[in-house]
């Protein structure tokens, strides 16, 4: 095993202990008031003006040690790592956004047993579940698209045929893609490539669909399972004499593709 590899595990556990620390000086500061003693009017601004944390960083922790208040068994997963702190603020939110929207307060044992759902889970893995054992709706995203003044003028086109719909955006938005997914035609904005090449990295569009779809759309590297940055790899090299067939690619995501480049 790699020497930094051994060494950051060892840091990132003493950094933990130290979270937890923090933690509790925190509860002390909040508990006692010490943040008033010094001039700020609230525990946020004490974190931010006084120790330095960004708004974000102030507010997960201090999430964190209200859920502390409602599970004491969350400093453990904390510092075991089962939970991070972005989990630990995600759970506190909306535990309080059920109790605000039922009138009801959520019972100890359904608090353990959210917290053990949660464990070992990724943050948007774990939003989905306490929303879903809340029976809380599903989060709503925001989509954010930066386009030239010709697309935008199509999609003002777009909104005018079908005025009288009377459709939100987002219901326009899911009425185009539907009725693309209904059509047998697909258009594809990209430059043309030739139908054949002589290129040996050439890899056709229909074998790229073919290959995402064989793996899934998730990285084939043994053990990785990522699904951002995924990229068609030749298992055995162009340079070696690999071609871009279908029994020849893989798909790997950024950084394992880079390390078998490495190898």
């Amino acid at each position: 095993m790699h020497k930094s590899h051994q060494k950051l595990k060892v840091l990132v556990k003493n950094e933990r202990k130290i979270l937890v620390s923090i933690l509790e000086h925190l509860k002390i500061i909040n508990d006692e008031k010490v943040f008033t003693t010094m001039g700020y009017n609230s525990l946020l601004d004490y974190c931010v003006k006084e120790l330095g944390y960004s708004e974000s960083a102030s507010y997960r922790r201090i999430s964190a040690l209200r859920l502390v208040r409602k599970i004491p068994e969350v400093v453990e997963k904390i510092e075991s790592g089962a939970i991070n702190l972005t989990t630990a603020s995600t759970l506190n939110g909306l535990i309080d956004q059920k109790e605000q929207e039922s009138h009801k307060k959520t019972s100890t044992r359904d608090k353990n047993q959210l917290l053990e759902l949660v464990s070992n889970k990724s943050s948007s893995e774990s939003e989905k579940i306490i929303r879903r054992k809340l029976e809380l709706p599903v989060k709503k995203r925001m989509l954010s698209i930066e386009m030239s003044e010709e697309s935008y003028q199509k999609w003002i086109q777009y909104k005018g045929k079908h005025v009288a719909k009377r459709m939100s955006d987002e219901m326009l938005f899911l009425y185009s893609l539907e009725k693309s997914a209904e059509t047998k035609e697909v258009r594809v904005y990209h430059r043309a490539t030739p139908l054949k090449s002589n290129n040996p990295r050439y890899i056709s569009a229909k074998i790229r669909r073919q290959v995402i779809r064989n793996a899934e759309d998730i990285c084939q590297y043994p053990g990785c399972g990522s699904t951002y940055g995924l990229e068609i790899d030749h298992i055995v090299p162009v340079s070696r004499g690999g071609r871009g067939k279908i029994e020849n690619l893989q798909l790997l995501c950024r950084h394992h593709n880079e390390l078998k480049s490495d190898l």
